[in-house]
């Protein structure tokens, strides 16, 4: 790990369940309940001497505006990458529209079905799990979050990949 503070900040507990799982200590990761408290809490970190990540969902109706002052520099089919213009800060947007989508997708890529993991197939009724604080401690979720990792599904190597860059640099 570099000599600058990293932090992690992902909106919902999926999404810190996810980076979590990705990075091994949790103390970076500083979960933040919706889109405009990671940017509130992005903004308030300012350009101290930090690495600021947050991790959103793609909300296209709902972007707060300190969001505006990012630029896209990684595009995926699963995530995308921005940097702020002056402050060591980025954002990973989960695509296509909101995590659920993004597990229940990259599930179809490697042959998994999320229901044998006991969780729905149908994106809004698995919104209602993964919006619980609860779904940080589940054990079918730390499995499927495993599998998908074990058996390469694309978009969990794309944000592996991109945590690991932010991480070492």
């Amino acid at each position: 790990m570099p000599d600058q503070i990293i932090r992690i900040i992902p909106e919902c507990y999926a999404d810190t369940t996810l980076a979590q799982f990705f990075i091994k200590d949790p103390n970076p990761v500083d979960h933040e309940q919706g889109i405009h408290n990671v940017a509130r809490a992005m903004k308030e970190a300012g350009e101290f001497d930090a690495i600021v990540v947050g991790i959103i969902d793609n909300d296209k109706t709902n972007t707060p505006t300190y969001f505006d002052s990012f630029e896209t520099i990684d595009d995926t089919q699963y995530l995308t990458l921005k940097k702020h213009s002056t402050a060591t800060q980025f954002i990973i947007v989960i695509k296509p529209k909101a995590v659920e989508q993004f597990f229940l997708d990259n599930a179809a890529e490697v042959s998994i079905r999320v229901e044998d993991y006991g969780f729905p197939g149908d994106v809004r009724k698995l919104r209602k799990l993964t919006k619980k604080e609860s779904i940080k401690s589940n054990p079918d979720f730390q499995r499927l979050l495993s599998d998908l990792h074990t058996r390469q599904a694309p978009g969990f190597l794309t944000l592996e990949r991109i945590l690991n860059d932010l991480i070492t640099t």
